[in-house]
């Protein structure tokens, strides 16, 4: 009977475990989300860090796969190659620590930065307003929301793109939504179908993950253009430019 009850009480505690577990999922999830961005930044290589961080991270190992142009069985046996090499660099941790710090004083020092432009700033709008002189804010100074920093920095990874799609934004040198939105803002974003193989699926493909996450809405216009600076001197985007670029390529690889 009491070997019973010590049976009864260890499978009770197993659960409790379990159930402990479940119910602190959602409080841990986004510390975990943080870990898993500090331990993709020691991995050099651009393919690996987003197949550490899509896995890591809870996505689909097959989904992974095909976003990659990968089988299930060589995205498996490159995972476990990343992780491995994370795992075997004996100077990981001595980076980590030291990674961190550096950021902090990185951010401690940009703080100090703003608040001395702020203050000289406002120092000289007013002597300027003292002089008779009137002045047009610039959009410069407008506080952007967190929300709106969060999206504007959001990495070109997140959107679920066809690996062809992600080669032509990449070989436009986009990487983040900010990046994109500055390209749509010059040169709009239909002009992608001017470009070798981008056609209407794709452009469907892509203004249906910009709705997704928040960069543009049903219209097409996007909340966030209010917090970014244009630049006068920035040049337009050379199709034929980006043409004789692809078909170069195309010769190298062929």
């Amino acid at each position: 009977m009491q070997d019973k009850e010590e049976e009864a009480n260890e499978i009770i505690a197993r659960y409790d475990d379990y159930l402990f577990s479940l119910r602190t999922a959602t409080t841990i999830s986004p510390l975990l989300k943080v870990i898993i961005a500090e331990l993709s930044s020691f991995i050099e290589d651009k393919k690996a860090r987003y197949i550490f961080n899509e896995i890591t991270g809870g996505a689909k190992i097959q989904d992974v796969a095909e976003r990659c142009g990968m089988t299930y069985d060589g995205m498996c046996q490159r995972y476990k190659t990343i992780v491995s090499h994370l795992v075997s660099d004996t100077r990981f941790m001595l980076e980590y620590q030291k990674t961190i710090t550096n950021q902090e004083l990185e951010i401690e020092r940009l703080e100090l930065e703003n608040r001395n432009l702020e203050y000289e700033l406002n120092r000289l709008y007013k002597k300027g307003l003292k002089a008779g002189l009137q002045f047009t804010i610039s959009q410069s100074l407008i506080h952007v929301p967190l929300d709106a920093a969060r999206r504007l920095n959001k990495p070109l990874t997140d959107l679920t793109l066809s690996p062809y799609i992600r080669k032509v934004l990449e070989e436009l040198h986009i990487e983040t939504m900010e990046d994109l939105l500055r390209y749509m803002e010059t040169t709009g974003l239909d002009s992608l179908l001017d470009i070798h193989g981008f056609g209407i699926l794709g452009l469907e493909q892509l203004k249906f993950q910009l709705e997704k996450h928040r960069i543009l809405d049903k219209n097409g216009y996007s909340d966030l253009y209010q917090y970014l600076v244009s630049d006068p001197d920035m040049d337009r985007f050379d199709s034929d430019a980006y043409e004789h670029s692809y078909q170069k390529d195309e010769k190298h690889f062929s």
